[in-house]
């Protein structure tokens, strides 16, 4: 919940998806769903929001329908030989962070991200590790970009609460999509990968990391839901993900949670992102204020550190394969065309 691998997720959750190994008795149904969402999609009236070309709906389809018929699965594609061509070097300046209560971290040399090239489907990508949790599992990024020269670079966040698991989920279908010309795509199925093994709200240390950002940092005490951590970014998936933001300057983020159901509009830095969200994937717009409790949030960092906008994506309790189908698809084409 936004006050909230797996692509890590086990196998039994991607069939849950329709996503497996071998070719399955029929298309499952999210396909059909996604195959409607893309190809008939509702026009972005928003100001500054183009409407998506039929002909990128049409491969979009296409390829989430290929990818589901493919003999790989997200989870166990395999590395491919050679090296994916990328827009951005392959490294992560980290400058030293004053905290509050702590003596400013010291500046760290450049440090390569180590990059796996692989495929999703016939889709390659680039599995990115971008840091490491309390228990070191690895935090992953795919990044994956379109054709032509880059015009906006996109992040997509799909975990921060490790017991809400639609978001993973999302992102791995993300993963089975074409990525629309001129985008650069960032995807990261979770930020907690110790939450989510344990099915926990917080991390190993049981701190809310969407509480632990420097900016509008509050401390609070130890053992409540959303326990905020001992200093503004007192951990090590806190700090991963602001060293990613800082390297690659989103211009458009999402940020997913569950289960408040909506496209949130509170302290909004880009309303017609947040409008043509809410057009693509059928939700509501509503204000998340988290009753006053909303401090030290990413996107709140997010949109006070760099010049994009991050946007809160809140999923239902429960959210059907068909829903989450539509909503993969809707988030891509916005963040090529919004």
């Amino acid at each position: 919940m936004s006050g909230s691998s797996r692509s890590f997720r086990s196998s039994r959750a991607l069939q849950a998806d329709g996503l497996r190994v071998g070719r399955p008795a029929a298309a499952p149904r999210w396909t059909m769903e996604l195959r409607r969402a893309v190809i008939d999609p509702a026009p972005a009236r928003g100001r500054g929001c183009s409407a998506p070309l039929r002909a990128l709906a049409l491969t979009t389809a296409l390829t989430a329908v290929c990818a589901v018929w493919s003999p790989l699965s997200v989870e166990t594609a395999g590395a491919v030989a050679g090296t994916v061509a990328t827009s951005r070097p392959q490294v992560s300046r980290v400058a030293g962070t004053a905290v509050p209560g702590r003596p400013a971290e010291p500046s760290t040399a450049t440090v390569p991200f180590p990059v796996v090239p692989t495929l999703t489907g016939a889709v390659p990508e680039q599995r990115v590790v971008i840091g490491h949790s309390v228990r070191g599992r690895a935090l992953v990024a795919y990044h994956r970009t379109g054709t032509g020269p880059v015009r906006r670079t996109a992040l997509v966040i799909g975990q921060w609460h490790g017991d809400e698991d639609t978001g993973p989920r999302v992102v791995a279908m993300m993963r089975a999509l074409s990525v629309p010309a001129g985008l650069d795509l960032w995807l990261v199925p979770t930020a907690n990968p110790d939450g989510d093994v344990r099915n926990r709200r917080g991390n190993a240390h049981s701190v809310d990391l969407n509480r632990n950002f420097p900016y509008r940092w509050r401390a609070g005490h130890r053992g409540t839901a959303e326990y905020p951590g001992p200093w503004a970014g007192s951990e090590p998936e806190t700090r991963a993900l602001m060293a990613l933001v800082r390297r690659i300057r989103p211009d458009l983020t999402v940020s997913f949670h569950s289960p408040l159901y909506g496209v949130d509009a509170y302290g909004e830095k880009h309303a017609d992102l947040v409008l043509a969200l809410a057009r693509a994937t059928g939700y509501p717009v509503r204000s998340f204020s988290c009753s006053g409790s909303c401090h030290g949030t990413f996107t709140q960092f997010l949109n006070h550190a760099v010049a994009g906008a991050a946007i809160t994506f809140e999923f239902a309790r429960t959210t059907s394969a068909a829903r989450r189908a539509r909503v993969a698809a809707g988030v891509l084409r916005v963040l090529a065309t919004c």
